[in-house]
């Protein structure tokens, strides 16, 4: 299950793809919820976690880099108090 603050974080998001838009939302609760866990860990089983490496690896979402640059645009769009946001 995805977790609602992961929905909302990339309600935003564009890869191309609505798949890649699900997925990034689907890794995002995953490692949020185990935030120290090894992706394996975090995914909580092999078809998740090969999903979430090719995730990373595709062309269209940019892998993490992309990801990490829509949660940070979308965090600066919606402050918050205490809430730090890193570049």
């Amino acid at each position: 299950m995805v977790a609602p603050w992961a929905l909302e974080q990339m309600q935003s998001s564009d890869f191309s793809d609505r798949r890649l838009d699900k997925r990034v939302a689907q890794i995002l609760s995953d490692l949020g919820h185990r935030p120290i866990a090894s992706i394996p860990a975090a995914c909580g089983g092999h078809s998740e976690m090969t999903a979430a490496y090719r995730f990373f690896n595709t062309e269209e979402g940019c892998g993490l880099e992309r990801g990490r640059r829509q949660c940070r645009q979308a965090a600066l769009l919606r402050p918050r108090a205490g809430c730090a946001v890193y570049p």
